[in-house]
């Protein structure tokens, strides 16, 4: 059996990440294993780069981090004592910095909310690592708590790496 000691949860602050982190923590915290929360900050001058004229991007940038933190200070519950916790802040592409970090952590799995589906699409190509993308649909009702993990729907082409994620 594979126990997840270190798990990735990249997050946009959304109610959809909100609700993957709730799975993010009970994965973490049944095994007693390392949370890295991140956020990636797009570059918002790629495309425009005469716009960095008219902006303090030191300021900016500042105050970004400090939302950032304050955010992820909201966000993780009190009672995560016993999950080690990391915040990370990458800029760029969402999809290709979160495959990156998973790649370079080496992270037993990516729980990640999944809206629409774009960038968790784009996060199940760019990385080797498992993902699990979290419905945006709630499933907690009048505020449930969540239950233990009793069943997983395996689908399977019975390849090699099937065989990888069945275990």
């Amino acid at each position: 059996m594979v126990s997840l000691k270190k798990i990735l949860f990249p997050t946009d602050f959304s109610a959809n990440a909100h609700h993957a982190l709730l799975h993010a923590l009970q994965l973490a915290d049944f095994h007693k294993g390392e949370l890295i929360v991140q956020h990636v900050v797009p570059d918002y001058f790629e495309k425009h780069s005469h716009w960095a004229t008219l902006f303090d991007i030191h300021g900016m940038q500042k105050y970004m981090d400090g939302y950032v933190d304050m955010e992820m200070a909201r966000v993780l519950p009190a009672g995560t004592s016993d999950i080690i916790t990391r915040r990370v802040i990458c800029k760029g592409k969402p999809a290709e910095e979160i495959a990156a970090l998973a790649e370079k952590e080496l992270v037993d799995c990516v729980v990640m909310g999944s809206a629409k589906g774009a960038t968790t699409g784009k996060v199940i190509r760019l990385t080797s690592r498992p993902v699990l993308a979290v419905s945006a649909r709630d499933d907690l009702r009048g505020g449930e708590q969540l239950g233990k993990v009793r069943k997983i729907l395996v689908a399977t082409d019975f390849s090699v790496h099937s065989k990888k994620v069945v275990q």
